[in-house]
Order: structure tokens, then C-alpha cells, then sequence
């Protein structure tokens, strides 16, 4: 089975309250196909360096602040970023 086939037999199994989002997502994805950036990034190389110690170490920190409620909200990285 192709992938195109594979999408529509998901389609077909969907609900009927959730294809108006399929069909807008489907859209924005369509729409994205000349984007430089997009497509920069389809095509990036897989990351293939190994997880160091530090970056497992870093990582923890991340979740442990997030935990503690240490973490900045997305509207006020967006107010410091002037968005």
C-alpha cells in the first residue's frame, strides 16, 4: 500500500467532527510546499550524534524547573521577545 493510499483509507476512518480539521491542516500543509524554510527542513539531515551525559544532565534541569514551576509561561516569552 502507497502512502497516499494509506492517508485516504485513515481518512475514510475518521469521524465526521474532526474532518474539518483534517481538511485545514491537509490545507496548511499543502500550503507549505514552496516554503523555503519548510522545505529546508524536510530535507535537513537526521541528527545522528550520540546524547551526552550533559545533555541528558541539561535536559533533566529543563524538566526538574518546569516541575517546580520554575518554567515562563509562552505568553510572557512572547512578551519579552516583543511577539
Amino acid at each position: 500500500m502507497t502512502t497516499r493510499e494509506a492517508l485516504h483509507d485513515l481518512l475514510d476512518e475518521l469521524p465526521e467532527n474532526v474532518l474539518s480539521f483534517a481538511e485545514q491542516s491537509l490545507q496548511r500543509l499543502k500550503a507549505m510546499e514552496d516554503d523555503p524554510l519548510w522545505q529546508s527542513l524536510l530535507n535537513a539531515p537526521e541528527d545522528d550524534e550520540p546524547t551526552t551525559p550533559e545533555d541528558l544532565e541539561a535536559i533533566e534541569r529543563g524538566y526538574r524547573s518546569i516541575r517546580e514551576g520554575r518554567g515562563i509561561p509562552h505568553a510572557e516569552v512572547e512578551r519579552l521577545l516583543g511577539l
